[in-house]
């Protein structure tokens, strides 16, 4: 069977990269281009998930049609969160484990040593600050809750975070480098909304996450 979030996941990373490489800011994306490019990374994605497996029923071809159109939200939905503030895309499947390294000593006195790739970040670089998003891709329903956080029972982004704070004091010598906001985005199936208002609440809906950041002038800018 096709794997729905795979797919999605690897498509996103090549638009995004698509993007960088044709030096087209997400702000400055026409529709025409988004268009293009969705179905250019679906495509390339699609046929690398087992050959042409993915086109040999009409089931596989409808499940296509649907990862279209949720891969052409995402990238709304991502492009309309960046409109609203000064942070910008800075890196798109960042691996972490050698430089930096991720270190924790334990009680038995081994060592432990984590290793992984962050999906995007994005920094708000200011004269001497660095604000630092870091955003995950989900096909499950979970959502990032503080309490969890707190008692330990969903690290995953900040693990993520620590890594990317790391990589950016090196970038950023003499700075100061902080947490602005982990968040989560779930693809979803669109559904069709005539009310502006509730349209723009599917937006809403498809970003969760706590923000660090205390600056409520910031913090505005980071979810739509």
């Amino acid at each position: 069977p096709m794997d729905s979030g795979t797919v999605l996941h690897d498509s996103i990373e090549r638009f995004s990269r698509t993007l960088l490489d044709r030096g087209i800011s997400w702000q400055d994306l026409t529709p025409e281009q988004e268009e293009e490019l969705v179905e250019l990374s679906l495509e390339q994605a699609s046929r690398s998930y087992h050959g042409l497996l993915m086109y040999d029923s009409e089931r596989s071809t409808y499940n296509l049609q649907r990862m279209k159109r949720v891969l052409r939200r995402t990238v709304d939905t991502l492009r309309y969160q960046l409109l609203q503030g000064a942070f910008e895309p800075s890196g798109y499947e960042l691996p972490f484990g050698e430089d930096p390294q991720i270190r924790f000593r334990l009680e038995t006195g081994q060592e432990l040593r984590l290793v992984g790739r962050i999906d995007r970040m994005d920094l708000c670089v200011r004269d001497e600050q660095v604000l630092v998003k870091i955003l995950d891709y989900k096909s499950g329903k979970r959502d990032l809750k503080q309490d969890m956080i707190l008692r330990g029972l969903q690290l995953q982004l900040v693990v993520y975070m620590e890594a990317a704070l790391k990589m950016m004091e090196k970038r950023y010598p003499g700075r100061k480098i902080e947490p602005a906001a982990l968040l989560y985005y779930r693809f979803r199936d669109p559904v069709i909304a005539a009310d502006p208002e509730q349209a723009a609440g599917m937006l809403e809906e498809a970003l969760s996450g706590p923000a660090l950041s205390a600056e409520k002038e910031l913090l505005r800018t980071l979810r739509p």
